[in-house]
């Protein structure tokens, strides 16, 4: 990319051996006349990630120091868009709601759930993981049960998609309605904006 191309110009013009890794031939042009090896990646690789950290706290945590501060200051650039707006609900989608922010910031909490086991069988048959790295995954995560416990609706999602469907259809009208009646008793200079983290599994 073009910070990438520059660092790489950099750090060649200084001697270094440098090794850029791009996407599309099409950025190969800004390593032209530099003697830079290009490798061929995908940034982008989920199961080379999580290959790389799982079971490795101290690689997690490098990881997540530089995902997650990224993650919130865009997502803090989105709710003060909404409130511009006078948006009066905006439902925040966090798989790792409980593990890495406080819950408490939120007006609403909404935790999509299933069994174990069938979480486990998802995720070999949708993601292509291993048994044991989807064991790790779950693992990883808060228990169901405390995040029931801190929710203020619950979603099983151990049905037919239809089922599914149809009760985050009932949850999301309560939550406009909740959102309705909060901005309803503001002033639209102090509105009040319902946020909704929904912990998909």
């Amino acid at each position: 990319g073009f910070i990438g191309g520059h660092l790489a110009r950099l750090y060649a013009d200084r001697g270094e051996e440098v090794r850029a890794t791009f996407r599309s031939d099409k950025r190969l042009d800004r390593l032209e006349n530099l003697d830079v090896e290009p490798v061929r990646a995908d940034m982008l690789d989920r199961a080379a990630l999580r290959g790389k950290v799982m079971g490795d706290d101290d690689a997690l945590a490098v990881l997540n120091a530089i995902v997650h501060p990224a993650v919130q200051r865009r997502r803090e650039e989105l709710q003060e868009a909404a409130r511009r707006r006078g948006d009066v609900l905006l439902v925040n989608d966090i798989p790792l709601l409980f593990e890495v922010l406080d819950p408490a910031q939120f007006d609403a909490i909404v935790v999509v759930d299933a069994p174990v086991a069938l979480r486990r069988t998802r995720l070999r048959t949708l993601r292509g993981l291993s048994n044991e790295d989807a064991d790790r995954m779950i693992a990883a995560q808060m228990s169901a049960e405390r995040k029931r416990a801190q929710s203020h609706y619950v979603i099983d999602n151990d049905g037919s998609p239809d089922a599914l469907e149809a009760h985050a259809h009932d949850v999301f009208v309560e939550l406009r309605r909740r959102a309705a009646r909060a901005a309803a008793g503001a002033s639209d200079q102090d509105r009040t904006l319902l946020l909704c983290a929904a912990d998909a599994k």
